[in-house]
Parts: C-alpha cells; sequence; structure tokens
C-alpha cells in the first residue's frame, strides 16, 4: 500500500511542517509465518517539505543492543493510585496456590509466565525519572532522560514517559 499525504505533514508545537508525504506498507508480514497481528507500520517513507527538502527513510534490520536503565524518584504505581492494597497482592498469591487454579499456573510456568501471579517487590512505587544509556551506537537515539507524564488513562497503567530534549533531538 502507498499513502500520499499532502498538506501539514508534521506539527511540532506551534509549527507546521507543509509537503507531500507517501507513505509505502508492506502487508507480507501479516500473511506470513511467524504472523504480525495489529498496526503495521510503514517499511518506507518518503518526503518532501517546506522546511527540510526532501528525505527518504526506509525501517533497517531489527537489531539487539544492550541498554542501561537506570530508575531515579518515587511516584506511586498505577496500582497504588487505582487504591489496590497488600491484600490483593496475597489474594493473587493464594489463588495461584488452590488446586483448582493448578492446571492453568503449571501450564503458564511451562511458558515462562512465573510473574503472571505475583507482583513484584516494588510494586507499589515506579520511577519518577528513568536514564537510557549503553548499548551500540545505532541505540543512541532511545540516550536520554525520560520523565514520568503527569496525565493519566491515556497509555496502558498511566505509564508514559516522555524524554526531555537535547539540543535538536526532542
Amino acid at each position: 500500500e502507498f499513502t500520499i499525504t499532502l498538506g501539514e505533514i508534521e506539527r511540532r508545537g506551534n509549527a507546521d511542517t507543509l509537503g507531500v508525504q507517501g507513505l509505502l506498507t508492506s502487508f507480507l508480514p501479516a500473511k506470513l509465518p511467524p504472523l504480525d497481528y495489529g498496526p503495521i507500520s510503514p517499511c518506507a517513507r518518503v518526503t518532501l517539505s517546506n522546511g527540510s527538502g526532501f528525505q527518504w527513510m526506509q525501517r533497517m534490520t531489527p537489531k539487539t543492543s544492550d541498554l542501561v536503565v537506570k530508575g531515579k524518584g518515587d511516584t506511586p504505581s498505577f496500582r497504588a493510585e487505582a487504591g489496590i492494597n497488600d491484600e490483593a497482592r496475597l489474594s493473587i498469591h493464594v489463588s495461584a496456590t488452590s488446586s483448582y487454579y493448578q492446571k492453568h499456573v503449571t501450564a503458564a510456568r511451562k511458558r515462562g509466565e512465573e510473574r503472571r501471579f505475583c507482583y513484584a517487590s516494588c510494586w507499589k512505587v515506579w520511577p519518577k525519572e528513568v536514564t537510557i544509556e549503553g548499548g551500540s551506537p545505532d541505540a543512541s537515539a532511545v540516550h536520554g532522560v525520560y520523565n514520568r507524564a503527569d496525565c493519566r488513562q491515556t497509555t496502558n497503567q498511566s505509564c508514559m514517559y516522555v524524554r526531555e530534549a537535547q539540543g535538536s533531538m526532542p
């Protein structure tokens, strides 16, 4: 599928970027095993804009990189904000050990889903700030300091972190 957008193609703050943008999307990942479900991102993009001229971008081959992620400061977790207390944590443990659920618990553990039946030790607090660093040079695009956004109910479990701007990088 090739989609063409004419007019406003990007908005950052009060500045609009006008131009033409073409997005090429291949649906092959949804048709060949292993199947990809859900939205499929474009595999190539061509842009001709009033601000930066002609640009061509294509999706790169996925790579693995080891990153260092550090949290700092405390904010209440989604569960704590929703009023979930220690009783909920204990009831999950009791359910997981009851004979009624043993078949499901055993099957899930064989699939590697150990955390499904327990809360992490730090379930009441999440970091206020997350720093990502290290890894290969290709991973440097995600490096930076991310702050937990104050908005709630926008993402799954209200867990949205926004990166602090660094020079020309948003």
